[in-house]
């Protein structure tokens, strides 16, 4: 399967949020919830995608500030 980019719009509070309620949905569904965690997983790789890009977009602002002073 091929890595998509995050959807636009999508914040990575957004994705926190997700990944809280789905947390306690594979806790109420006990050894069942088992067959969410590749759904968790991928809301954790798209948060850390976020976050990256979030990363990126700082150090190009703050290159930005440096050289315009």
């Amino acid at each position: 399967m091929r890595h998509q980019p995050p959807t636009p719009g999508i914040s990575a509070a957004d994705i926190e949020r997700a990944l809280d309620r789905l947390a306690l949905s594979i806790r109420a569904f006990g050894p069942r919830g088992r067959q969410l965690l590749p759904l968790y997983s991928r809301l954790e790789d798209e948060l850390a995608t976020i976050r990256s890009a979030d990363e990126v977009m700082a150090k190009v602002l703050a290159r930005l500030e440096r050289r315009d002073g």
